[in-house]
């Protein structure tokens, strides 16, 4: 794991490029979103969230970038190196659509895992240098 998050940060340090910022407001929102679901399951009161929101502005709008600027990577990689899932891989994620709404969710798991195998190959074939 360690060595994947030196790749995903050597990544984005050696590719550099602008993102559209309504790309980074987006991902903003949905990082934002996805911590306020977890501060309202840990039944923190609404004060705390709002003065850690005002803090965490910042931090989020990075992690943003981070997040959009590593999935634009993995996928320009993906296709260069023809990275796509087994008949098997589709057939499992397919095997869970039950309506329109799990349609969609298979689809971001096709990417997801698309993106996590693209990683897994960049991981495999490495090597990583201390300085």
């Amino acid at each position: 794991m360690a060595k994947k998050i030196k790749i995903i940060d050597k990544l984005i340090l050696i590719n550099k490029f602008n993102i559209p910022k309504a790309m980074i407001q987006s991902q903003s929102q949905k990082i934002f979103i996805d911590i306020s679901k977890k501060i309202n399951n840990s039944h923190n009161n609404i004060k705390h969230f709002d003065n850690l929101s005002k803090i965490m502005k910042n931090q989020i709008k990075a992690k943003a970038e981070k997040d959009i600027k590593l999935m634009i990577i993995l996928e320009n990689i993906a296709q260069k190196e023809k990275i796509t899932l087994s008949k098997i891989e589709l057939n499992n994620i397919k095997s869970n659509i039950k309506n329109k709404k799990d349609k969609e969710k298979c689809k971001n798991i096709e990417y997801c895992m698309i993106q996590e195998k693209t990683l897994d190959l960049i991981t495999k074939n490495s090597i990583i240098e201390y300085i």
